[in-house]
């Protein structure tokens, strides 16, 4: 069940990766010019589900995922 987890994972940063321009420059100008700018903002439609990601999946799914990420071959 986690090597479930963890496949789903994986595509879930890869998709929040690549988020659209467009978003990026909305949420980067929002930040610029905010009275009162946060100290992160979420850009593109998958980057809440990553933080969720960051904060309950564990090491190896996360290593999964930034092995994937990085076009890195699978460890043995």
């Amino acid at each position: 069940r986690a090597q479930e987890h963890g496949e789903g994972a994986v595509e879930l940063v890869a998709e929040a990766a690549a988020a659209p321009v467009d978003d990026l420059s909305k949420t980067v100008l929002k930040a610029l010019t905010a009275k009162k700018p946060k100290p992160r903002y979420l850009a593109g439609q998958g980057a809440k589900a990553v933080v969720v990601l960051a904060r309950t999946a564990t090491d190896g799914i996360k290593d999964r995922a930034v092995v994937h990420e990085a076009h890195l071959p699978a460890p043995e």
